[in-house]
């Protein structure tokens, strides 16, 4: 249906209203990463947000930790659909981060008496938070689509984060690409973030370009996202994940401080905000990400 522009009118001053009354910077949901949230003004409603990276940089790791600040400290509304690990490998991952404790300790060794003390903690505020995991393997976006506008009905969903995109199953259609259909999925999860009103996350793989480049320092662009064509043009947001320590770097070139435990994030698209880079760091199992302190500063904003 057609909206008057009175409608319209009204919608965006109360908008711009509140956020004046805001105390700093973060009008929508915040990541808890200062850095990005300095970039990104928190993720907005009605937001297709998509954080990408080549195997094992890290991805999972820091959408669960912001998922951690969502719902864990700000005690927001989450839903995780993870297609790729159960939900009881997401569940210790996230007990993992909040606690600090070696996963290696979760899957193979036992954990000590002081880490099960933590790890019964963690687990006693989880308990009661609103936290929901779903894992299905092959869900479609129909299927994710039905479970969340349930749940806003109920007013249980601020947050949607689906693990990953190109797990994402459905029939393939008559002649239909593998690249049309990841961009059929891309343009239905943006529709869900408009029709819930609530910021979608969704995770992504890149392709072996950027690893073939001449350039050693493989730095990531768009077109390096597998399937781009649809993502580039549908997301609102677009992040890769970057750590230059797995590709030899230890020392920034520019500043000389040391890069051992941090990781960039390059914003390459942004619709409502600016572009650039965010740092943070990273414990040695990557686990637990924090704010980048830049050394002999008080402040993370080091960009």
């Amino acid at each position: 249906e057609f909206v008057p522009i009175r409608t319209v009118v009204m919608n965006a001053m109360d908008k711009i209203e509140k956020a004046s009354k805001l105390h700093g910077t973060v009008t929508g949901i915040a990541t808890g990463f200062i850095d990005l949230d300095y970039r990104t003004a928190g993720m907005q409603p009605s937001d297709l947000v998509l954080i990408a990276a080549r195997p094992s940089m890290g991805k999972t790791a820091f959408v669960l930790n912001l998922v951690d600040h969502v719902a864990v400290r700000k005690g927001l509304p989450c839903m995780i659909f993870s297609l790729e690990m159960s939900s009881l490998q997401m569940l210790n991952r996230v007990l993992a981060g909040m606690t600090d404790v070696n996963p290696d300790h979760l899957r193979i060794n036992k954990p000590t008496g002081r880490e099960l003390g933590q790890l019964e903690e963690a687990a006693l505020r989880l308990k009661d938070l609103p936290f929901y995991l779903d894992y299905t393997v092959g869900a479609t976006v129909e299927q994710i689509r039905a479970k969340v506008l349930l749940q806003c009905r109920l007013g249980k969903c601020d947050l949607v984060v689906v693990d990953y995109l190109h797990l994402l199953g459905g029939n393939r259609r008559k002649g239909e690409t593998q690249e049309q259909m990841v961009g059929r999925n891309v343009r239905a999860l943006k529709q869900l973030a408009l029709d819930s009103n609530c910021p979608v996350l969704t995770v992504s793989q890149m392709n072996r370009a950027c690893e073939a480049r001449a350039d050693k320092a493989y730095l990531p662009v768009m077109s390096d996202l597998r399937d781009s064509g649809t993502i580039e043009q549908v997301a609102d947001c677009v992040a890769f994940i970057y750590r230059p320590e797995r590709y030899g770097f230890t020392r920034d070139e520019k500043t000389g401080h040391s890069l051992v435990g941090v990781g960039k994030i390059y914003i390459a698209k942004n619709r409502n905000g600016s572009t650039g880079i965010a740092r943070f760091r990273y414990n040695p199992s990557f686990t637990r990400i924090t704010d980048y302190i830049q050394p002999g500063t008080q402040t993370s904003l080091g960009l």
